[in-house]
């Protein structure tokens, strides 16, 4: 059991579901842009239905970027396009099955949001509906998986977040009723640079 860790969910004060709280590089804006604008080869099949995704990012504490969120293009643009104020409630993990738990988002320099537009993917493709919404959350996990090499690079975290307000997430983007988000990645500095395993011995437990 690795109690100390940078992400993963576990109750809040016990284990380190946050981050370090330091600025990030200008550098990793900069990677991770120019990661998204190389990440269309070897998509393949999958490239029709990237082709219908939204992606935006929430930007905190990174050196000569404002902060705020942005819409990013998959050709490594990005265009600042609100204040980060008004999507945080949309970004806190829903914790209500759970009281206690949630992820510390102040902590995260980018969190990125993909959507997606299935209306508009099946119009691209003769493929059915369930096919075509598969191959969507596969370029969407393709993009993150891409992101994350760009995090690590810098020392980064990168979590998918299973759980979260995705109506207000939409509502602060201003997302058309047709355009949902499908995908969220939370990324941050490391609190841990090494594995921590938490060996305690507890009354009538084991070590």
């Amino acid at each position: 059991m690795v109690w100390a860790r940078n992400s993963g969910r576990a109750p809040r004060g016990v284990s380190g579901f946050t981050g370090a709280h330091r600025p990030a590089p200008a550098a990793l804006w900069h990677s991770a842009l120019n990661t998204l604008a190389g990440s269309g080869r070897g998509l393949g099949a999958l490239l029709p239905a990237r082709s219908t995704l939204g992606l935006f990012c929430w930007v905190r504490e990174v050196e000569d970027v404002a902060d705020g969120c942005y819409e990013i293009g998959f050709d490594g643009t990005a265009r600042r396009v609100g204040e980060l104020g008004a999507a945080r409630g949309a970004l806190l993990v829903d914790s209500a099955a759970a009281p206690g738990l949630a992820f510390e988002l102040d902590a995260c320099n980018l969190v990125w949001l993909v959507t997606a537009d299935l209306t508009a993917a099946c119009r691209t493709s003769d493929a059915p509906a369930p096919r075509v919404a598969a191959d969507l959350l596969a370029a969407a996990g393709w993009t993150a998986q891409h992101l994350s090499y760009a995090m690590a690079a810098h020392g980064l975290f990168a979590r998918p977040l299973r759980s979260y307000d995705a109506e207000g997430a939409a509502t602060a983007l201003g997302l058309a009723p047709d355009r949902v988000p499908v995908y969220q990645l939370a990324c941050g500095p490391n609190r841990f640079t090494e594995p921590a395993l938490d060996v305690r011995r507890f009354p009538g437990g084991a070590a």
